[in-house]
């Protein structure tokens, strides 16, 4: 479910100033692996896209 909600805010709010350092929280401090994972990737992309 967190997974889920990662992605998406991932993918609705990018544009979003909040997101990226929300992103990060969740990359380090998340229980669980896949939600970091999940954010890890998410940050990769955007700054991909901002470049």
């Amino acid at each position: 479910m967190r997974q889920a909600a990662v992605e998406a805010i991932a993918a609705g709010w990018h544009d979003d100033p909040a997101t990226l350092p929300w992103l990060r929280d969740r990359a380090t401090h998340d229980d669980h692996w896949a939600v970091r994972q999940t954010a890890v990737q998410a940050i990769q992309q955007i700054e991909q896209e901002r470049k």
